[in-house]
C-alpha cells in the first residue's frame, strides 16, 4: 500500500465532504481493496462512502454500505440511550456535560458522516458514583467501575456503550491540571437545563488535549485533526485569541496547537509544510483511529530508555516509574493523597506489594512489550513529539 497516496486522496475525500465539492475519482496507483482498509483503518468508511461510494466498484459499494447501516444502526441506539440518561440524570438535578463524539458530529455536514464507537459524560468526581444507580435503573450493565479518577464504563443492549468521566483528564498528562479547570467555565444549555456546554474556546483546548493524549503514546489518525479542523473552521472566528493562548500556554499545549493548525492547513487548505509537518502527516497516517501497539511499545521502550539504547535501562526505568510514580500519578489511584500528601510512602508502598502479589501478569507483560518494542522507531517517534510540542 503506498500510504502517501492513499492518504493524499482521503484527505481529498474528506475536504469535497465537507465543503461539498464534486472529488475526484479513485487515482491510478491506488487499490480500491487497499484504500478500503486504510479508511476502515482510520474510522472513516461513512464519509467516504456517503462521498465517493458511487464511484467505487460494486463489491466496494457493498461493503461500505454494510458498514455504513451497521454504524448508523449503532448510532441510533447510543442517541437514544444518551437521551434516556440525559433525562434520568436532569431528572436526579443532576448536571451533565456530553463530551468528544456526540458534539463533535453536529459539526459534520450530515451526522452519519462520523462514526462513534460510544458516548461519554462528564459528571465530576461526587455525580459519577451517584449515576450508577442511575445507569443500572436504565438497564445498562457495568462493564468497569473504580473509585479512581477512572471513567466507569456501562453498556446497554449491546452497542450502547457510555463512559461517565469524574474528571476531564486523568492521568499524569502536562496539560491536565488546566484542563481539568474547564469545570469551572462550564455554562448552562440554557436557564432551567441541567445540561453544561464549554466555552467555544474550551471545546478547543479540550479536544485537542484529547488529541495530544493519544499522540503522545501510540498515536493517532487523520479523523482527529478532521475534528479539529472543524473547530477551528466553525469556531476561530469568534475565539478570544489570547485568552485561548494563555490557555495553551498554561496547558503546556502552545506549540502542539500551532502544529496542528499546520497539519489541518495542509491537508485540508492545502498550504506548504515544512519537514516536521510533513513528518508528522505521514505519523498520523501511520496511526490509524487510536494509534498502533506497535508504535506504543517502541515508544515506551525509547522513552524508558532515556539517552541510552539499553532494553534493560529501559526495564529498569519503566520499574522505577511503575513503583515510584509521582505524586500527580499517584493521586489518580489514590484520591486521599489529594488532602494528605504526607501518605505518599504509604500508598507508594501499598502500590509495590499489590502488583508483586496481584499484579504479576502485568509485569511480566510490561517487560514484554519492552523487549518487542523497536527501539530505533521508537527513538524517531520520541523525537517528532519533541519537535512538535509534546
Amino acid at each position: 500500500m503506498d500510504i502517501k497516496l492513499c492518504t493524499d486522496y482521503l484527505v481529498h475525500v474528506l475536504k469535497s465532504a465537507v465543503e461539498k465539492t464534486q472529488p475526484r475519482e479513485l487515482p491510478d496507483g491506488i487499490n480500491e481493496s487497499e484504500f478500503l482498509q486504510f479508511c476502515a483503518f482510520h474510522k472513516l468508511e461513512n464519509i467516504v462512502y456517503l462521498t465517493i461510494g458511487d464511484k467505487l466498484s460494486a463489491a466496494a459499494q457493498k461493503i461500505l454500505s454494510d458498514r455504513y447501516n451497521r454504524s448508523v444502526f449503532v448510532s441510533a441506539t447510543q442517541q437514544y440511550y444518551l437521551e434516556e440518561v440525559e433525562n434520568a440524570l436532569s431528572k436526579n438535578e443532576i448536571d451533565y456535560l456530553v463530551l468528544k463524539g456526540r458534539e463533535l458530529v453536529k459539526l459534520y455536514p450530515s451526522e452519519d458522516m462520523r462514526q462513534s464507537a460510544d458516548f461519554d459524560i462528564y459528571l465530576g468526581r461526587e455525580n459519577s458514583k451517584k449515576a450508577k444507580d442511575i445507569m443500572l435503573g436504565l438497564g445498562f450493565e457495568i462493564l468497569s467501575y473504580t473509585d479512581t479518577d477512572e471513567h466507569d464504563e456501562y453498556i446497554a443492549d449491546k452497542v450502547a456503550m457510555c463512559e461517565i468521566h469524574p474528571v476531564l483528564i486523568q492521568n499524569n498528562h502536562p496539560w491536565q491540571t488546566e484542563c481539568n479547570k474547564i469545570p469551572e467555565r462550564l455554562i448552562r444549555a440554557d436557564e432551567k437545563s441541567h445540561e453544561l456546554k464549554m466555552t467555544a474556546e474550551d471545546f478547543y483546548l479540550y479536544n485537542l488535549a484529547h488529541t495530544a493524549k493519544h499522540m503522545k503514546f501510540a498515536g493517532i489518525g487523520i479523523r482527529a485533526f478532521l475534528d479539529m479542523w472543524l473547530i477551528y473552521k466553525n469556531y476561530s472566528d469568534s475565539f478570544n485569541w489570547e485568552y485561548l493562548n494563555e490557555k495553551l500556554k498554561l496547558a503546556n499545549l502552545y506549540e502542539f496547537e500551532k502544529n496542528t493548525r499546520k497539519l489541518c492547513e495542509l491537508w485540508f487548505e492545502d498550504k506548504d509544510a515544512d519537514e516536521t509537518i510533513q513528518a508528522m502527516a505521514l505519523y498520523v497516517a501511520k496511526s490509524g483511529w487510536v494509534g498502533t501497539y506497535e508504535q506504543e511499545k517502541s515508544t515506551a521502550l525509547a522513552e524508558a530508555a532515556g539517552n541510552t539504547s539499553s532494553v534493560q535501562a529501559a526495564k529498569f526505568g519503566k520499574y522505577k516509574s511503575m513503583f515510584f510514580a509521582p505524586l500527580e500519578a499517584m493521586t489518580v489511584r489514590y484520591p486521599i493523597l489529594q488532602k494528605h500528601k504526607w501518605l505518599l510512602p504509604f500508598c507508594r508502598i501499598h502500590r509495590a506489594i499489590r502488583a508483586i502479589i496481584k499484579r504479576r501478569d502485568v509485569i511480566r507483560d510490561v517487560a514484554n512489550d519492552l523487549e518487542s518494542g523497536d527501539m530505533e522507531k521508537g527513538k524517531a517517534i520520541v523525537a517528532l513529539k519533541k519537535q512538535i510540542g509534546l
